[in-house]
């Protein structure tokens, strides 16, 4: 009661007010402005499903939805209807677009993963119809600590965002990502490197 008296013709695409105030009788005008928004709806119904996400390895499901693994991850899409095209994207980018990189298969794709990735997805009729684009966010947990720079380099310094390990081993992939990252930076050099490493180490641990 509340949603048709009050709720939607008061609303922005509606703008009729609660019914309880209208002075004149609108109710003519709201129920074409339904039946408009009833044919809107109706046109742009998605008429193609997505395919489905088939996975294998060691992984699991976490609450938000993405995928932590470990090791390889073995990823299968497959549409029910074998002739479907299915659009894929790796980096998060629009797999309906043709802008970006994407590969095309037809009725199923099948690829492995050893890093993390933003996998989208999206399947295409023979008439153009698309379906909702799919987004998976998957993590390889081995690689889960690792500094990554921005793939577009800023002047100066970039700013980057990496999780904070508790265990030793989390920590170690951490260190070593930070430092191949200096001397793909060209930073410091390995002898430097080590000595800078060295020097360090010893302050730390005569704390």
């Amino acid at each position: 009661e509340k949603t048709f008296f009050e709720d939607l013709p008061s609303s922005a695409g509606m703008g009729l007010g609660k019914v309880r105030g209208w002075i004149v009788d609108k109710t003519n005008e709201y129920l074409d402005k339904i039946r408009t928004g009833k044919k809107v709806i109706e046109e742009n119904e998605l008429r193609v499903e997505s395919a489905e996400v088939i996975l294998s390895g060691d992984y699991k499901r976490l609450k938000d939805g993405s995928i932590l693994y470990t090791g390889t991850l073995n990823v299968l899409l497959k549409h029910k209807d074998p002739g479907m095209k299915i659009f894929i994207t790796a980096d998060g980018s629009d797999p309906k677009s043709t802008y970006f990189h994407r590969e095309e298969a037809v009725g199923q794709f099948k690829f492995e993963v050893k890093d993390n990735i933003t996998l989208k997805f999206v399947s295409q009729d023979k008439d153009g119809n698309f379906s909702r684009v799919t987004s998976l966010s998957i993590t390889n947990e081995d690689k889960k600590y690792e500094i990554r720079l921005p793939k577009q380099l800023i002047i100066g310094e970039p700013q980057v965002s990496f999780y904070f390990s508790e265990s030793i081993k989390g920590l170690a992939i951490t260190i070593k990502s930070l430092l191949k990252r200096a001397l793909e930076r060209k930073i410091v050099d390995k002898k430097e490197l080590r000595q800078e490493i060295e020097r360090m180490l010893n302050e730390i641990l005569e704390e």
